[in-house]
């Protein structure tokens, strides 16, 4: 390489050099290097300090980070909150306080109508009284209690004998803490269970049932259906499930031998098809009364024990429901628009169904028939057919001599209601497998057949409103 060519090299790569020697600063002197490390040190202490919101001790927070933080703070001192509440509310009333598995005797309050031969409540506290597991403690009756001199010597006699035996009578659930725990301020004591039977009117059934857990009740037995709607039916079992009360529906049903046994020999079949026949004793005359009683309808009031048989036993719910049909022959299915011969200006109209007969199909091929007829006589039965329609055995809740025996006696006590003499045996078996599984078991364990919770009895309620819109479609009620 000549000389000039190599001036012209270092000429173009002078100023490269000294580019770069100064991005290394290989010429920065170490004091100088240490106070250009420390102020870019304060400008970043600087930067992250501004972004600070506050500084609690050795804990530093962004403004981010500190609304996260008392965010969740806040929410688990809510939880918290709530938490100690419910247990301090608990303590005080003592509703889900575990009682000693040693008690061999259920304390028993009864609420509902107390007319005698003809309410639900007269019904359940004649049998409870028979019953040596349990002391009933109460009974609460609304309507009459305040007003003995404007009631029936039948309604008074009863009273009377009530008292007799140490049984309170009421007319409000809430005198009941001081009548039933006078030394206790109020508050049951530790260890007694308490079932509350609550057996009025369904649009009451809510408001009572609160009452009841109010009360103390560790547990309910709750006439079926237990509230005018499923959406009331969620709100009571939510509120049983927070204050850890066990719920019995009362299906007595399920508890007769001859569901059972239809039950059992149709699950033997394959593909076999039940028919379910619910007969009531009323006379054509008494349907204004009969209809005027339960205003909730036929489905929620009557049809509703045979379709608890298909939710618990043959595990169908509306939602498996492909094909829905009624049987429009006016001799299997009936809707009557009637006036309530019990309003005082005679206005009042009630639409509901007479009979009803319908079959249900299932996505997954079960089939299912269910009639109900008030005016059927006394005998129900179930009929066990093969996947070819042809019947294979038949199961009748009562027997030619029964049948006659308990019409006899329903002419002799005007008044009663035909279930009560037909059914007294259902009831008293559900009654004596409550308090077993309360007394064994201490809740509700599902340890014998015919316990239904009222999870169960909210998927009944919704299997009966489902009937009833499809049957509403093809029936047209005409007046009576």
């Amino acid at each position: 390489m000549t000389q000039r060519s190599l001036a012209h090299l270092l000429l173009h790569l002078t100023p490269l050099l000294l580019l770069r020697l100064s991005h290394a600063k290989l010429f920065e002197s170490k004091a100088a290097k240490a106070a250009r490390i420390a102020l870019e040190q304060a400008r970043l202490e600087n930067e992250r300090l501004s972004k600070l919101y506050i500084v609690f001790g050795r804990w530093e927070f962004d403004k981010t980070g500190f609304y996260t933080v008392v965010s969740v703070t806040l929410v688990i001192l809510t939880v918290v909150g709530i938490q100690c509440g419910i247990w301090w509310r608990q303590r005080r009333e003592g509703s889900a306080t575990p009682f000693s598995s040693k008690v061999s005797v259920v304390d028993v309050v009864i609420v509902g109508p107390l007319s005698p031969k003809s309410g639900m409540g007269w019904y359940h506290v004649t049998q409870f009284l028979e019953m040596s597991s349990v002391r009933v403690r109460a009974v609460v009756e609304s309507q009459y209690s305040n007003n003995l001199h404007r009631t029936p010597a039948s309604f008074v006699d009863m009273i009377k004998a009530l008292i007799d035996v140490g049984v309170e009578c009421v007319d409000s659930v809430h005198k009941l803490k001081d009548v039933l725990y006078p030394n206790s301020k109020g508050r049951r004591p530790k260890k007694v269970p308490l079932l509350c039977v609550i057996s009025a009117k369904t649009e009451d059934n809510p408001r009572y049932f609160r009452e009841c857990i109010n009360l103390g009740a560790t547990h309910i037995y709750l006439e079926p259906p237990g509230a005018p709607s499923a959406t009331q039916l969620k709100d009571m079992a939510s509120l049983a499930d927070l204050r850890g009360v066990h719920v019995y529906m009362g299906y007595h049903k399920l508890c007769s031998s001859y569901i059972q046994n239809a039950v059992d020999f149709s699950q033997s079949i394959p593909k076999s098809h039940v028919f379910f026949c619910h007969n009531e004793g009323y006379s054509s005359k008494d349907i204004h009364r009969v209809v005027a009683r339960h205003p909730e309808g036929m489905m929620l009031s009557m049809t509703c024990q045979e379709l608890a048989v298909l939710v618990s036993q043959y595990n169908i719910s509306y939602r498996d429901v492909q094909k829905f049909r009624v049987n429009t022959n006016r001799l299997f299915s009936e809707k009557v628009t009637l006036v309530n011969v019990n309003c005082n200006d005679g206005d009042e109209k009630f639409t509901d169904l007479i009979r009803v007969a319908f079959k249900v199909i299932t996505k997954g091929g079960k089939t299912v028939s269910v009639m109900a007829d008030r005016c059927g006589g006394l005998l129900s039965f179930a009929v066990v057919k093969s996947h070819r329609g042809e019947e294979l055995k038949r199961f009748q809740s009562l027997t030619e001599g029964q049948v006659k025996d308990y019409e006899g006696r329903l002419k002799e006590e005007k008044g009663l209601i035909p279930s009560f003499v037909v059914e007294k045996d259902d009831y008293l078996e559900l009654k004596r497998r409550v308090l077993e599984d309360i007394l064994s078991n201490g809740g509700m364990k599902k340890s014998e057949r015919g316990l239904l919770t009222i999870q169960d009895g909210i998927e009944v309620v919704m299997f009966a409103e489902f009937c009833a819109t499809e049957i509403d479609k093809v029936l047209v009620p005409e007046d009576l």
